[in-house]
């Protein structure tokens, strides 16, 4: 009787744990089926994963970036063991909420370049993959995945620097670094002392508190090789030593390929005349005269705090050595007009006159409008004035014939409904002046 009765006891414990049992069975059942449900869903999203070109990218040294070639080594097929190979090899752990906002933004950020630096002929696109973002290429020759497109550009890179035969290559350098470093020496030469005769006329144009401009013709890059380069182009290539010669090989080579890829299309003349622009290289640059001569340069800043008369004498006097430079490119016997309204506004008189001997120096036509302004200055040889007269309620315009002849103002004679036939040929250097009808 009491074994029974420990036996009952024992098999009542048995039942209450075959109930925990089976209760903790289907609770684990459920979780496996939630768990294959997952696993399915994730499954079916892995094969984004298995892409040749985001596996190129993720582990490179296992995995070539050439379709055609064969793996280092083979891509389990199984969804489990698939995604424990990757993340096996993968540095890292999974982003923050944080870290993965900051990647979606640096992904915009890429985007965006990668639309702006493409050229000639190609388009990118970002289609989404599911929650993959990829990048394809499209262009004439049909759509390609940015790695693919490394590789042919890389391929092009490498065709372009084999181009020249060696034959070519003598021809190449003989016309190179002879003639064209010739010719490009002669046009910074002439540039040089351009620029050293607009300052020379500059140097006598000062305000009254001895504030004057002049301009620099600098390079405006800081790419070594440039630099180098021009300032072995100031030399004669003849006297040069093999090592500098080199390096201006180097450089005709480098400047060249470069504007080659990045314009393929365009023929080797034009690839050659935009390659070797040295005014692309330079920039012209004011720079202010103080009192005691030191040079400062015309920024924003140093410019509002002139006065008035003394920013217009800065932006009158590079303006006149501009279109000096702009009118020596065209014929001896071409016309060099410039026109301003309200000429020489805020200015005081002897500083007018400077301005004005400057464009004599500068060997520039003017026609000019202004009030009160009549040229009468000792730094001009020849003006033809015509001061225009209005008398309300008196209809029309009246004209006055005036001429400066380097020393006194003569009358013309009125000029009202004939002043094409009285104004008089003009000597060079000369100007025309029409000083603005009175206001009522």
């Amino acid at each position: 009787d009491e074994r029974s009765e420990v036996l009952r006891e024992a098999l009542g414990d048995l039942q209450t744990a075959l109930g925990r049992a089976q209760e903790a069975a289907d609770q684990a059942r459920g979780a496996v089926a939630r768990h294959e449900g997952t696993l399915a869903a994730r499954s079916e999203r892995l094969p984004v994963l298995r892409r040749h070109d985001l596996l190129a990218l993720l582990v490179p040294d296992r995995f070539p970036t050439e379709v055609d070639v064969v793996p280092l080594e083979p891509l389990p097929i199984g969804a489990v063991e698939f995604a424990r190979w990757l993340n096996d090899r993968l540095d890292g752990s999974a982003p923050t909420p944080e870290q993965r906002e900051q990647n979606v933004a640096a992904l915009d950020r890429a985007q965006k370049k990668v639309i702006d630096e493409l050229h000639h002929g190609y388009d990118a696109a970002f289609p989404h993959d599911d929650d993959l973002v990829t990048v394809e290429i499209n262009s004439d020759g049909g759509t390609v995945s940015l790695a693919d497109l490394t590789a042919e550009l890389a391929r092009q890179d490498a065709a372009l620097q084999s181009y020249l035969t060696e034959g070519d290559r003598e021809v190449f350098e003989r016309f190179l670094l002879n003639q064209v470093s010739h010719q490009l020496r002669r046009l910074l030469t002439d540039a040089d002392e351009f620029v050293a005769g607009v300052n020379q006329a500059l140097a006598d144009v000062r305000t009254t508190s001895r504030l004057g401009v002049d301009l620099g013709w600098e390079l405006n890059t800081d790419d070594a090789g440039i630099r180098q380069a021009v300032k072995l182009l100031r030399h004669d290539t003849e006297q040069m030593g093999e090592e500098e010669r080199q390096a201006l090989r180097a450089f005709f080579e480098r400047v060249i390929r470069t504007q080659r890829a990045e314009d393929p299309t365009a023929g080797y003349r034009a690839a050659l005349e935009k390659a070797l622009d040295y005014r692309s290289w330079h920039e012209f640059r004011p720079y202010l005269r103080t009192a005691d001569n030191k040079r400062v340069k015309l920024t924003r800043t140093q410019y509002r705090q002139l006065s008035g008369g003394e920013q217009a004498m800065a932006l009158h006097q590079p303006l006149f050595a501009a279109a000096a430079a702009h009118y020596d490119r065209a014929e001896p016997d071409a016309p060099r007009m410039i026109a301003l309204d309200e000429a020489f506004a805020g200015i005081d008189e002897e500083m007018r006159g400077k301005l004005m001997g400057l464009t004599v120096a500068f060997d520039l036509d003017v026609i000019l409008t202004g009030h009160e302004l009549w040229g009468a200055y000792g730094e001009v040889p020849s003006v033809a004035v015509l001061d225009l007269l209005r008398r309300p309620p008196a209809e029309g315009v009246s004209v006055v014939s005036l001429r400066w002849d380097g020393h006194e103002l003569i009358d013309d004679g009125d000029l009202a409904g004939t002043a094409t036939e009285s104004v008089p040929q003009r000597a060079p250097h000369e100007g025309l002046f029409a000083p603005d009808p009175d206001q009522t």
